[in-house]
Order: C-alpha cells, then sequence, then structure tokens
C-alpha cells in the first residue's frame, strides 16, 4: 500500500464523517422544531375547541378543554376529537 492511497483513504473517511455530523445536524433539528411545535399546534387547537363547545351539560368537553388551556395538557387533549372527548 502507497502513502497516496493511505491519504486518500483518510481523506473519504474525514468526508463520510463530515456527512455523518450533518445528517446527525439535520435530525437534532427536526426533533427539537416538533418538540416545540407540537405542543404550540395542540394548544391553539385547544382553544379553537374550547371556543366551539356549546358549554351545556354533561361539561365534560368543557372541563378537558379548559384544563388544557391552562396547563401543558393541552398537547395532548388539542389532537383529542369528538369521539374520545364526547363534543
Amino acid at each position: 500500500m502507497s502513502a497516496d492511497y493511505i491519504i486518500k483513504q483518510m481523506k473519504r473517511n474525514e468526508n463520510r464523517d463530515n456527512n455523518v455530523d450533518a445528517a446527525r445536524g439535520c435530525m437534532v433539528l427536526i426533533i427539537i422544531i416538533m418538540f416545540t411545535m407540537i405542543p404550540i399546534i395542540g394548544w391553539f387547537l385547544n382553544v379553537y375547541k374550547l371556543c366551539c363547545c356549546d358549554f351545556k351539560e354533561p361539561y365534560k368537553a368543557e372541563i378537558i378543554r379548559v384544563l388544557g388551556v391552562v396547563t401543558p395538557i393541552s398537547t395532548v387533549t388539542g389532537f383529542l376529537g369528538k369521539d374520545i372527548i364526547g363534543k
């Protein structure tokens, strides 16, 4: 094996490491965006669905929506549908 071959292999490995680092950075950015956007979207969906409630008995849906607006559970409750909550 010549020195030129070894140098070429080292440069290939450096390029491969740079590509892996770029892909890893992209995945971290996507995960950060997901963990910030999903709660924000869930909160807005929860507020919208609270505004659409009729505030007549039974109050199950309204209670769940109000709890979702004032607590961090809106990440989940914003995405709950009528079949789970009831309205």
